[in-house]
Order: C-alpha cells, then structure tokens, then sequence
C-alpha cells in the first residue's frame, strides 16, 4: 500500500497554511567549540535547511550594511529557500554544512515571493550548445572523434 503523507508533504486544514520560499530570520552561527564553522558566513550563503519535517536548499541572504557574520553572532537575515515549503511563524531551523551545523534560526516574518534570480541556487543559465536535439548533439561529437 502507498503512503498517504510522504517526507516533506503537510497534512493541514485547507487554507490554514501556505508556502513560502522568501523569510526573514533571526540567526545564530556557530562557534567552532559549539560544533560550528571556523570561518564566518557570507552573503548568499547557500546550504541546506532543516526544519521540521523537510529539508531544503537555503540562501542566507545579508543587508548590505553586514559584509559577514562571525560564528558567535547573532543577526536578522533574509532567507530564500529553491522551492516553496510550508512554514509558519516562529518556526525554527536549522543550515549543516557536511556533517557541521553551521546556523540555527527562527522565523521572524514571512515576506511575498521573489523573481529574482541567483545562478547555481533557482536559475539555470541557457545551455550554450544552442537548440541542437540530442540526435544533432550525439552526431557532432561523432564527427569530432
């Protein structure tokens, strides 16, 4: 028999939750003697993000004021995930960086869907071959060889 819920899916009352992909969040960076990074966290700091039952690629994303946060800093960030998941306010995660866990945070505010576009994270460049089909593609590197 199938599962009726699989990992990362929300049984909820209609209407009472929503996905979100962009939050703000108050983040702390752990210290090295906490189990934590050595090195501080940048501006889109990609990693993947722990919360509650899911998990997905998260952006820490820094005010242009905050060049990096130090590992013993707490700070506000903002935060996109690659696709919507559910969340609520309040809500706590956690980033792990291998097998470190590098930040822990709480929701602060849920903020309206973004369109920007951050290569290797939500956008994919055009391929550069072209619009070749994988039959034209297949039968140049034939006649390269």
């Amino acid at each position: 028999a199938s599962p009726v819920a699989c990992r990362g899916v929300a049984v909820v009352e209609k209407g009472s939750a929503t996905q979100v992909d962009t939050f703000e969040a108050q983040v702390y960076v752990l210290k090295k003697s906490e189990g934590g990074r050595r090195h501080p966290i940048t501006n889109k700091y990609i990693q993947l993000l722990f919360a509650s039952v899911w998990s997905m690629d998260g952006c820490v994303l820094l005010d242009d004021s905050i060049p990096m946060i130090m590992p013993g800093e707490t700070q506000n960030v903002r935060i996109w995930l690659r696709q919507p998941m559910v969340l609520r306010q309040g809500q706590r995660f956690t980033m792990r960086e291998n097998k470190l866990t590098t930040l822990t945070g709480k929701l602060t505010k849920i903020l309206p869907s973004h369109d920007e576009k951050l290569s290797g994270f939500n956008y994919r460049p055009p391929d550069r071959r072209g619009s070749l089909t994988i039959a034209q593609q297949k039968g140049k590197s034939k006649k390269m060889q």
